[in-house]
């Protein structure tokens, strides 16, 4: 059984730990997670029943197989500042295997760091996640094998859908997932608020929408239709839906929708090119 390692376990760390263990992935004796902050080492023991790291050296790292970067990436530079990462660095060898899921660090950035050269597999996630309905950009190096790609795509899938792009579309997937998920949050409460501006209270306003939500997009996946296509069969000839429709048109709601996202991935690109670490 391989072992993996959590570098950090925050919100979206505990959510594939849960996830790992629930699909029976890893088994709790079989993840360690190495995280600074002492009451979250206490909960994570405690509900996970997996093995905490308070430091890392060689003995302890010699027998891990992957390592999950589950930190801000502000953090994680820091942590390589303070010289926390050394051991990290120097142990981690070609044959081990390193999973990202930290946003706008590239792969190169990553090997700066392991310089031993090891596998590295980059990751956008979405918030989702955290409810086991998450969507995974997956993006290997040029020397990932076969074996680590399929372990890391069943990590993901135990949290969600997934799908493998190359690495220079991970920006695209941050503004339409990782990001957009926010305007699916802002259209849910514009929506709602037009519920409660007519009369219905705001919890029933917002389980209506949610539900419109969830259904319209099964709709969309299930049924392999175009959403111009299922548009078209709610809007009839002189009806109240094509009224809401042309007063979005001439508002520009989708060409806004479409600029948010290409403003994400700009913002998301020029990140990754400066380095979250500030430097080229």
């Amino acid at each position: 059984m391989k072992k993996i390692l959590f570098i950090g376990a925050g919100n979206m760390g505990q959510a594939l730990i849960e996830g790992i263990i629930q699909k029976k992935l890893f088994d709790p004796k079989e993840i360690y997670v190495y995280e600074l902050r002492k009451d979250l080492q206490h909960n994570i023991e405690k509900d996970y029943k997996v093995n905490i790291m308070t430091e890392l050296n060689n003995e302890n790292l010699d027998q891990i197989d992957i390592v999950m970067l589950a930190v801000k990436p502000q953090n994680f530079f820091n942590f390589h500042k303070n010289r926390l990462m050394d051991p990290l660095a120097e142990y981690i060898k070609k044959e081990k295997l390193i999973i990202s899921i930290m946003a706008s660090v590239r792969i190169k950035k990553i090997l700066e760091f392991f310089t031993n050269n090891p596998s590295v597999i980059r990751i956008m996630p979405n918030t989702p996640l955290l409810i086991g309905k998450g969507f995974s950009g997956i993006s290997p190096d040029s020397q990932t094998t076969e074996d680590q790609l399929e372990i890391t795509m069943k990590i993901f899938s135990a949290v969600g859908d997934s799908e493998i792009v190359d690495e220079d579309k991970l920006d695209a997937i941050t503004g339409i997932s990782g990001s957009g998920v926010a305007l699916v949050y802002k259209f849910i409460d514009a929506v709602a608020d037009a519920g409660v501006l007519e009369g219905i209270p705001r919890e029933l306003a917002l389980r209506i929408v949610c539900q419109t939500v969830l259904g319209g997009a099964k709709m969309v996946m299930e049924t392999g239709a175009s959403p111009e296509i299922l548009k078209d069969k709610v809007a009839s000839p002189g009806g109240t839906t094509i009224e809401g429709l042309f007063s979005l048109e001439k508002s520009g709601f989708k060409g806004h929708i479409m600029q948010a996202v290409r403003d994400v991935i700009k913002k998301s690109k020029t990140i990754a090119a400066i380095g979250s670490d500030g430097s080229k």
